[in-house]
This record gives structure tokens, C-alpha cells and sequence, in this order.
């Protein structure tokens, strides 16, 4: 067997993977749902109480309007508490916060030194004592009776967490990063949805999701990803997390093709460290639940080894494979879109195909960088915006 046949055989490998990852794994679950449906069976007679936690890091544009649509969202006051937890924040988040706290008697402020996200959160986990914990972002405005219908769900049995989707509100004009953001998203919200259907969703989405007291456990480092952390502990207890579409959290940061790159790598990142730090949900003894997570996290994470893979083949395959011509063309084509894409951008001109492949690019990109910094055991959760568009521009992982 010559080096080209065996280049061959790993290019052949690599495509059906990829083919699996992002068509066949969908049309799976969704088949799946079809036949083998467990419905959330709500329970509407009693409202708990809840606690709605945010950790923030210098967020005073944005804090304000979070805390607001809490205390609007129509769930009775005297059964919510809002913990904040500021990380070593320099800016007026703090001043905003007292301000609000003289009206509103339920929020509760806690100042600690800098450590990061995941250290923050696990504090304020010491300080709750509510049996429904949810978990928000600063960005992110929650909408009317959606704590309501979560609580419900989080009261069936073997439901143990419950996340829904968010709404980019800001996603810029011609900005690749929110067009395809949001293109992505509603991808990854039909797996997700039809995950749950099944029995539960093995990604996290980082916007308003709740969780059940006694299903909570301490985030075990630095480097996780505190969502998915959530996801895959819920999962290795074998209950159920689920996603929910009747409402939807409102995110009002812009979103940027550098923004989400960098967040990409901080999520891959993350990720894997999360997968390492909970690998015993990858057993089969797991049953349908390994295979989502393998389908669902870990082959998309490789997606940009297996890129590489067909660019770095038509190096040494032959010119006269049956695949070389194939594979000359899949790279032209994918390549060529995404500068086309990235020179559309600059002048201004929306052309979605150029975009999609700019995203998608520049997404594969973000995804190689993060393993990279996975491999480096760069800290994840002690993180700055303005930090991380300099490693960006540099190419920096430090």
C-alpha cells in the first residue's frame, strides 16, 4: 500500500465524519424523536422559589437591564432572589447594583477578589439556599413567565436542568459572526431539541438555563466551561437537561466575526477540559446519551483536524486518485468563499454564501485554537473581552 492509498483511506474516513457530524447525526435524532419520545409532563400547581445568579466582570452597561428584566419577568417577588456575585470588578457595576438594592430588598451583592467565573460561581453557591437555581448572563434580558414555565418543567420527573435558546438582537449589519451566529444557532436548537425529545440535550448554550439544587455540584477548576459543566454532571447522574423553545432569552452584546472567534476558543477550550473532567458520561453504559455527546461535542470539535486533513492530502495523494480533483475542488471552493467572504465583509457587500463560509472558516479556526489552548492548560474562566481580542489580533494563547 503506497503513502497516497493510505491518504486515501483517511481522507474517505474523515469526510464520512464529518458527513455524520453535521447531516447524518440530525436526520438520527430527529428520526429517533419520531419514535422514541419522552414529553415533559409539567407541573403548574406551585410556584417555588427561585434564585437567579449572575457572576459579572465589569458590567456596568449592561447590568442594570439584566437585573430589571428579572424583576419584571412576572414571577412573584417575594419568591425570587437575585445573587450577584462581582469578580473583582473595577468599573460602577457595584455602584449600579446598591442603587437597584435600595428599591429591590431581593438582590444580594457579594464582592470578591479576582478569580474568574467558575470560582465566583461556586461562592455564591455556598451563599443559596432556594431549591431552583438559575443561571444569567449579564447580556442577556429575560423575558415575560419565563421563569414560570421553567419551574414547571424543572418539577417533572427525572428533569433535573432546563436551558432555552437565545435571540441575538445586536448582531451587526454585515458582520459574518452574527449572520452566521444565529444561522448556527437554529442548527444546533433543531439537535438540541430533538435531543431532549429523546431524553436530553448534551450541549450547553451559555444563555438562562435552571438547575435543581441537589443536582448541583462545585465546578472542579479553572478551565471548564461552567454551562456544560452543568450539562454533563446532570448527564453522569442520568437525568435529564432540557432544552425548551416556548421561550427565549434576549441577547443584546453585538456579536462580531472576532468576537466569536474568540469565543469559540475559549468554549473548545472549556469544552474539552469539561469532557475530561465528566469522560464517564463516553461509556457505553450510558447508552444513547454517550453517542450524543460523542456526535454532538466531541467529532464537531475535531471538525478542523479533519480540514487539515484534506488540505494537507492533496500533497500526497496522487493526481490521478479519484479523489485528488475532489478534494482540489472542495478546498477551492471553501477557501476561495471565505476570502471572498472576508473581502465582501470589508467593502460592505452582503452575499450569504460568502458569509456562511467565512463563519464557518473562521468558527473551524476558533476550534483548532481552542484545542491548541487546551493543550497549553490555559486558565478559561479568568477571562477579559479586551485580552482576548489581543490574542486574536497576535495569535497568542498566553
Amino acid at each position: 500500500m503506497t503513502l497516497s492509498n493510505v491518504f486515501e483511506i483517511i481522507v474517505l474516513i474523515s469526510f464520512f465524519i464529518i458527513i455524520y457530524t453535521f447531516i447524518l447525526y440530525p436526520i438520527f435524532v430527529y428520526i429517533l424523536a419520531k419514535l422514541i419520545k419522552r414529553p415533559i409532563i409539567t407541573k403548574t400547581d406551585e410556584l417555588k422559589k427561585i434564585a437567579v445568579v449572575i457572576a459579572a466582570y465589569n458590567e456596568e452597561d449592561t447590568i442594570e437591564e439584566a437585573i430589571q428584566s428579572i424583576l419584571k419577568s412576572g414571577y412573584p417577588l417575594d419568591k425570587v432572589t437575585i445573587y450577584v456575585g462581582l469578580d473583582g470588578s473595577t468599573d460602577s457595576t457595584y455602584n449600579i447594583l446598591q442603587e437597584l438594592q435600595k428599591k429591590n430588598n431581593n438582590i444580594v451583592i457579594y464582592k470578591f477578589e479576582r478569580g474568574g467565573k467558575n470560582r465566583t460561581l461556586n461562592k455564591l453557591m455556598e451563599k443559596i439556599k432556594e431549591d431552583f437555581v438559575f443561571f444569567l448572563d449579564a447580556d442577556l434580558r429575560v423575558q415575560p413567565n419565563t421563569f414560570q414555565h421553567l419551574v414547571s418543567i424543572l418539577q417533572a420527573e427525572n428533569v433535573a436542568g432546563v436551558m432555552i435558546p437565545v435571540k441575538i438582537v445586536n448582531e451587526g449589519t454585515s458582520d459574518s459572526g452574527g449572520t452566521g451566529e444565529k444561522i448556527y444557532q437554529k442548527f444546533d436548537a433543531f439537535i438540541r431539541n430533538n435531543e431532549s425529545l429523546i431524553y436530553s440535550t448534551a450541549n450547553s448554550l451559555g444563555t438562562l438555563f435552571g438547575i435543581r439544587r441537589e443536582a448541583l455540584s462545585p465546578i472542579p477548576n479553572d478551565r471548564v466551561c461552567d454551562d456544560l459543566y452543568r450539562v454533563f454532571h446532570i448527564i453522569s447522574l442520568r437525568k435529564r437537561f432540557i432544552f425548551d423553545t416556548k421561550f427565549s432569552v434576549t441577547e443584546v452584546r453585538t456579536k462580531s466575526l472576532n468576537k466569536e472567534l474568540n469565543r469559540r476558543i475559549r468554549l473548545v477550550s472549556g469544552g474539552i477540559s469539561t469532557l475530561m473532567t465528566v469522560k464517564k458520561i463516553l461509556s457505553p453504559s450510558y447508552g444513547l446519551m454517550s453517542i450524543f455527546v460523542i456526535s454532538h461535542k466531541l467529532l464537531r470539535w475535531l471538525t478542523p483536524v479533519f480540514m487539515i486533513i484534506f488540505l494537507l492530502s492533496l500533497f500526497f495523494i496522487e493526481t490521478d486518485s479519484f479523489l485528488y480533483y475532489p478534494l482540489l475542488y472542495f478546498n477551492l471552493i471553501v477557501y476561495g468563499f471565505a476570502f471572498l467572504g472576508w473581502i465582501f465583509e470589508k467593502l460592505n457587500i452582503n452575499f450569504l454564501p460568502f458569509k456562511v463560509m467565512l463563519f464557518f472558516v473562521s468558527m473551524n479556526i476558533g476550534f483548532l485554537l481552542g484545542i491548541f489552548r487546551f493543550l497549553r492548560k490555559k486558565q478559561n474562566s479568568l477571562w477579559d473581552r479586551n485580552k482576548l481580542d489581543d490574542e486574536i489580533k497576535n495569535l497568542n494563547l498566553n
